[in-house]
């Protein structure tokens, strides 16, 4: 096992991807959630939290009733009564609401924020920031010992046709959905999702089929995905920093690499500067539990795929094939190509250098005297040495010297393998990416020791092999 909770379950049940339930709301939940508004439901609901924080109030529609006297309050509590009924109407039909998620409307999520708050009440002294590693650490335990896989999105797509009963669905794959199921109900597996995986699941128009992808990839995933890719970036530069200095002593800042679907595009904490400290703190650690336990298929119903701004992938592919032409022109080896292409991705990192080298300045003052470190061992160059960063710069240089065209879609393939092949024990892919990965000149089955696979056929025999 290359990586190491029991607040991630992974196991199927057909009907969990095919209904949508119907969700009871209450007038404090909906209020609650109006607090990033800008307008004057905005402004009321903050008002509500800083009252029921502070226990002068704690039935919502007692207390609208005694404000409404207040002409100061009257349009908001009007706006928001009519916008409530909304919401109301749209989860009975188990429809979107535009200003409340189904997320915050349940039983279940109910208790976690009494539980959450009734701790944090407790516990002031621990900041967000400790909250939030010590949930990293939890998260790390539980994955320990599960074998990680990593399927693109035409293996889910195959696997969600088998839950639809779709006419698509192939007999192969109900085999392989079979086994799946037995190995994620004995803790066996887990299939962590990604920031890409996710727009790619934006990108599929039927809602239907795009909410039953989300079940199904919050079912097999336990919730577990990886770090915003940045993030994981950062994490490497880290590690290799403080490798560098204190060798074999270095902490393995694997934690790091995981968090649950609320954090798919990065771990943001909300901030209101009208706030108290203590209270934007305790709201913060409130919201940090919200998005460990929030459920991808949730998740997608915070974006409006209308409003998505242009697929940055569409751009990366255009510059990347007008470098192409300029490297075939040139008559470039792969092995210059190569050396380009790593040095390529690590400029773009140059600023994040600057702030983590920093860091770690600060940490150890100790070890300010350059002269006194250690040298660089013979070995120094390793596949290990930010592996994210080597795998996808590999990946252009091999496809780079070729005659390949590059498309939207090949950008967020090699970002696919990026993550998975350092991190995860396999990957499942389509064949011409298994075919790159696999040969030379990269050979990253071999040097990551990861099972890359794309026939379904040899997917069921490895997964029949875990069993």
């Amino acid at each position: 096992m290359k990586q190491r909770e029991g607040e991630c379950q992974s196991s199927l049940s057909r009907s969990q991807f095919i209904t949508n339930k119907t969700m009871t709301l209450k007038l404090g939940q909906w209020l609650s959630a109006q607090c990033r508004r800008k307008d004057s439901v905005g402004l009321l609901a903050r008002y509500w939290v800083e009252e029921a924080h502070a226990n002068r109030a704690s039935d919502c529609e007692t207390w609208l009733d005694a404000l409404k006297s207040d002409a100061k309050w009257q349009d908001a509590i009007s706006s928001a009564s009519v916008e409530y009924a909304i919401s109301v109407d749209c989860l009975k039909q188990g429809k979107v609401s535009p200003t409340f998620r189904r997320a915050f409307a349940s039983p279940e999520h109910d208790k976690l924020l009494h539980e959450s708050a009734s701790y944090h009440r407790q516990h002031p002294e621990i900041s967000p920031e400790i909250h939030l590693f010590q949930k990293h650490l939890g998260l790390a335990k539980a994955i320990e010992g599960r074998t990680l896989i990593y399927l693109d999105t035409c293996h889910w797509i195959h696997l969600r046709h088998v839950l639809l009963n779709s006419t698509q669905a192939l007999p192969v794959y109900k085999k392989i959905l079979h086994v799946i199921d037995q190995l994620a109900r004995n803790k066996r597996v887990l299939f962590p999702v990604s920031f890409p995986l996710f727009i790619e699941l934006l990108k599929q128009s039927d809602e239907k089929t795009r909410l039953a992808t989300a079940r199904l990839m919050n079912g097999l995933s336990g919730g577990v995905c990886f770090q915003f890719p940045l993030e994981i970036q950062r994490t490497e530069l880290r590690q290799q920093s403080l490798r560098a200095i204190l060798r074999e002593k270095a902490p393995d800042l694997i934690s790091e690499v995981w968090t649950k679907v609320g954090y798919i595009g990065g771990e943001l904490l909300p901030y209101n500067e009208s706030l108290p400290k203590e209270d934007m703190c305790f709201m913060q650690k409130l919201w940090i539990d919200s998005m460990w336990a929030i459920s991808l298929e949730h998740f997608v119903e915070f974006f409006d795929r209308s409003k998505m701004p242009a697929p940055f992938e569409e751009k990366l592919a255009a510059a990347t094939n007008s470098d192409a032409e300029w490297y075939r022109a040139n008559k470039l080896p792969f092995s210059e190509v190569l050396q380009r292409e790593k040095a390529h991705q690590l400029r773009g990192l140059l600023k994040e250098m600057e702030k983590i080298v920093q860091e770690v300045w600060d940490a150890y003052p100790n070890l300010r005297d350059v002269s006194k470190l250690p040298k660089p061992s013979a070995d120094a160059a390793t596949p290990w040495a930010l592996p994210s960063i080597q795998v996808l710069g590999s990946i252009n240089a091999a496809l780079i010297t070729g005659a390949k065209k590059f498309s939207a879609n090949d950008m967020l393939d090699f970002q696919h393998a990026a993550l998975a092949v350092p991190y995860c024990d396999a990957l499942f892919c389509d064949g011409p990416m298994a075919h790159v990965l696999q040969n030379k000149p990269l050979e990253f089955g071999k040097i990551y020791e990861t099972t890359i696979l794309s026939k379904p056929d040899d997917i069921l025999d490895y997964l029949q092999s875990l069993s």
